[in-house]
């Protein structure tokens, strides 16, 4: 219930520690801070389009050899990155 909480009183932050925390996990450079969020997500509504359908809001690296930065990231919809990390997984 803490998560849910958490996720209801400050889903900025709550969606900045989820990101920063993958990206430690996956070892992928963060160097992106809490303010350039909510910056990120304001700009793009990233938090209202967020989601687990194809069409929803996912994150993604611009350049994958980049880590997390305010340059390097845009907002893709789940299927497109996919299809984009697919492609780069097996080029042609």
């Amino acid at each position: 219930h803490l998560k849910r909480k958490q996720r209801e009183e400050d889903p900025e932050a709550y969606f900045f520690n989820l990101l920063k925390s993958n990206a430690n996990r996956r070892n992928k450079l963060f160097e992106l801070s809490l303010s350039e969020f909510r910056w990120f997500c304001k700009e793009t509504n990233y938090i209202s389009l967020k989601g687990k359908t194809a069409k929803s809001a996912s994150i993604d690296r611009i350049d994958i050899t980049k880590g997390y930065h305010i340059l390097n990231i845009q907002v893709l919809s789940l299927s497109d990155n996919t299809k984009k990390r697919n492609e780069e997984d097996y080029p042609f």
